[in-house]
């Protein structure tokens, strides 16, 4: 993006994104039980919150009617039922009755379930980006009465909470045209972003799109503990299938060799679930090893794609034996009688999260015989997870593999060591289920398990593919032949997103390529006319996200990379290529072009952000050989980056390095009137300007961040870095180090004065 929204004083309005790593405040008791207008809601999530003394409305005309009458701003809450953060604010806030009063009379205050509603999700998270920099969940943002939002924040502690709807309350009150001007403003740059272009009536280079995002991802690669850029980690799974894809069409071994190493250090981290199988959501740290620990359904299912791709390419039994324990989790934990698949498991326990999964060595001991003990340590390692202030922390810590097995020793050897573990943690209190069923989510896991029968050649994973896709077209269909998206407590509910069809239509046409039944693709091509009817833009010729039932602020129509789950039209895109080499029929290869042709202009201009679509532009047998020169447009996307502030700049000393040593001087160069946070940073919530040196060899990297200057914000006076800075790093290895292999990974968030751009990683080569 080319500048930052906010324009008001910080005493007006409140635009502070807070990160969710960080909790000042105690929990505190809550207030007597109450009801609310959630009280009927099927929502998991909603339900969570029906007796909080906030006066809770869902979505819907009765809230945005009552915000109009009563001449309120609308505070939409959006969250989900697993979210550990989401929980705290409940906690710290929601059931407290001075924070329940300020917010009921001076706001329309709205939950939302972003698993129910993701269009609305998706909008609001935007939103918050832009205002504040930085997004995350729980995702509270302030509109006005039309819908356009003009304030934004995340987790804060009760106090500050106060403050915020307080001053808030009182701009709406004294400054209301400032407000709506800022209003305007973001809604004007998530139209940019969220409504799409005109067609680029042109074909695309595929080949060279796809050698641009391999690059990409190559500078961003941690070779070091594997996976993209520094700091926590995500698992990133469909850049992953990517790079798999690219090796095999252009015989490219550095990017197999980049996903193996990624996902070896996830199998021995704690991001692996190493006793019950599986992956927690992401990892707190750059060595995969301390988990944020709710599990997703969409982490199960597309982990199951790449260790399953995995073990096809490598013939590795280590992957095999994570794929199988992965898929036993599924059946055990995760699936419904009837064959569907849940949603999501909790991070918390009674209000500590890692509680269930944490293990003691007193623990261990006791439960293991003191061989098996001895053997299990002999790889393993446990980990404290971080102390946050406030908060209560497990009373065990996290186990992670420290060693490789031997050579001689199968992965299966401590099977029977954790089937005891796993023993003694099922006897625990378990972490909430949500037991919503999603069409997308269970789309994605139909067609993992669908190739995993194939790989493995085990028709027990095709048994429940088919069981679960029969689920879904018995119970999730309605006459028109719309799909619900959930379904729940016996009911389904909420008509269907882009998404739930195009994940379901890739999950049947893998069932028909195991199965060589002709019924599921004819269900696939069925469901597909649905959405044709329903959600696709006859003039763009690809799909808004959901139909035209509700108003909102948008109608979505988005191509773009934004999460960990890709969009829909992406999504879509590889439905088309499947249904082409299934058929052989020239329509669904014209459908793809007219899908990439409504992204196009995008595409061609940031083709990284768009790897899942580029991704099926690859999976199609056709000539890409086309060279484009993109129309030119005085809509250019509004893209804020971090690194549109800096210079940077890595350079050897060589008076002081060896060929084994090697001493490096980082230097960026900072914009006239913007900021860097200082390593360490002040508060917990900043993200720290971070500097790591890569080598080809194995090596070890320290780091001198320099003095930083100081500046106060409303919270406290903060360390900076401004003008230019020198960093200096070393860098040491056993074996000589290639400096023509060097490389510097660097992570900035640049900011001015009340406006943080989001974070960006940088990858920069190290001059001789």
């Amino acid at each position: 993006m080319k500048r930052a929204i906010n324009n008001h004083p910080r005493k007006t309005i409140y635009m502070i994104l807070v990160t969710l790593l960080t909790i000042n405040t105690a929990v505190a008791e809550t207030a007597s039980k109450s009801t609310n207008h959630l009280i009927n809601a099927f929502s998991p999530y909603l339900q969570q919150h029906a007796h909080n003394p906030v006066n809770w409305y869902p979505w819907g005309a009765e809230a945005l009617e009552k915000a109009r009458r009563d001449n309120k701003p609308i505070l939409i809450s959006i969250g989900y039922s697993t979210c550990y953060w989401c929980h705290v604010l409940e906690r710290e806030v929601f059931t407290q009755p001075d924070a329940a009063k300020i917010m009921n009379d001076n706001f329309i205050n709205i939950k939302i379930d972003r698993e129910v509603r993701p269009d609305i999700d998706e909008i609001y998270m935007t939103a918050t980006q832009l205002i504040t920099g930085r997004g995350g969940w729980p995702n509270n943002v302030i509109l006005t009465h039309d819908l356009k939002p003009f304030a934004a924040v995340t987790y804060l502690p009760k106090k500050r909470w106060i403050d915020m709807m307080q001053e808030i309350s009182d701009a709406w009150k004294n400054n209301l045209p400032q407000i709506k001007d800022q209003a305007n403003q973001v809604t004007d740059a998530l139209r940019r972003t969220l409504s799409g272009k005109q067609p680029l009536l042109a074909s695309l280079p595929a080949e060279n799109l796809a050698q641009k995002i391999y690059s990409a991802k190559t500078r961003a690669y941690d070779n070091r503990n594997g996976g993209f850029g520094t700091g926590m980690k995500f698992p990133q799974e469909t850049g992953m299938l990517f790079l798999l894809d690219h090796a095999r069409n252009t015989k490219t071994p550095q990017a197999l060799e980049m996903v193996k190493n990624t996902v070896d250090h996830m199998l021995r981290g704690g991001i692996h679930d190493h006793i019950g199988g599986g992956f927690h959501r992401y990892a707190t740290d750059a060595q995969w090893r301390i988990p944020h620990f709710e599990k997703m359904l969409y982490n199960q299912a597309l982990m199951t794609l790449v260790l399953a791709q995995l073990y096809e390419e490598t013939n590795a039994p280590y992957y095999k034996h994570a794929l199988t324990r992965l898929l036993d989790y599924i059946a055990r934990d995760m699936t419904d009688e009837d064959g569907a698949f849940y949603s999501a498991q909790d991070a918390e326990t009674n209000a500590v999260e890692g509680a269930y999964y944490v293990w003691n060595e007193t623990e261990l001991q006791e439960v293991l015989a003191e061989d098996d003990y001895a053997t299990l340590m002999s790889t393993h390692k446990t980990q404290d997870p971080p102390h946050f202030s406030g908060h209560k922390h497990p009373d065990g810590d996290v186990l992670y593999r420290s060693k490789d097995f031997p050579d001689d020793a199968a992965p299966e050897t401590l099977n029977p060591i954790f089937a005891k573990l796993l023993s003694v943690r099922q006897k625990r209190e378990s972490p909430l289920r949500d037991d919503k069923i999603l069409s997308a989510w269970n789309g994605m896991m139909i067609y993992a398990l669908a190739e995993s029968a194939r790989i493995l050649n085990n028709p027990t994973y095709l048994e429940r593919a088919e069981k679960a896709a029969q689920f879904i077209l018995n119970n999730m269909k309605q006459e028109d032949g719309r799909l619900y998206r959930i379904y729940m407590d016996g009911q389904p509910h909420q008509n269907a997103f882009l998404e739930d069809y195009a994940w379901l239509a890739r999950g049947l046409m893998a069932l028909c390529r195991e199965t060589e039944n002709d019924t599921y693709k004819a269900e696939a091509i069925r469901l597909i006319e649905t959405t044709d009817l329903f959600l696709l833009d006859k003039n763009s010729r690809a799909y808004f996200m959901s139909d035209d039932s509700d108003t909102l602020l948008i109608r979505l129509k988005t191509g773009h990379d934004a999460g960990s789950i890709p969009p829909g039209n992406a999504v879509m895109a590889h439905a088309f290529v499947d249904l082409y080499i299934a058929t052989g029929n020239q329509i669904w290869k014209d459908k793809l072009t007219d899908i990439v042709s409504a992204f196009g202009q995008d595409i061609i201009g940031n083709p990284t952000i768009y790897s899942h679509m580029i991704h099926a532009m690859m999976r199609m047998e056709s000539p890409k050989t086309a060279t484009i020169t993109p129309p030119k447009t005085n809509d250019t996307p509004l893209i804020l980056e971090s690194k549109s502030k800096v210079n940077v700049r890595a350079q050897i000393i060589h008076s002081q390095s060896t060929a084994t040593h090697k001493s490096v001087k980082v230097t960026i160069k900072i914009d006239e009137g913007w900021h860097l946070n200082a390593n360490p940073a002040s508060l917990d919530f900043l993200i720290p300007t971070v500097v790591d040196i890569q080598s080809a060899e194995p090596s070890t990297v320290q780091v001198d961040y320099p003095k930083a200057h100081t500046i106060k914000t409303p919270l406290t006076t903060i360390k900076i870095y401004k003008n230019t800075i020198d960093i200096n790093a070393t860098i040491d290895s056993k074996q000589t180090i290639e400096t023509s292999e060097m490389r510097t990974l660097i992570q900035v968030q640049a900011c001015q004065k009340d406006t943080c751009y989001p974070p960006s990683q940088i990858t920069v080569n190290v001059l001789d």
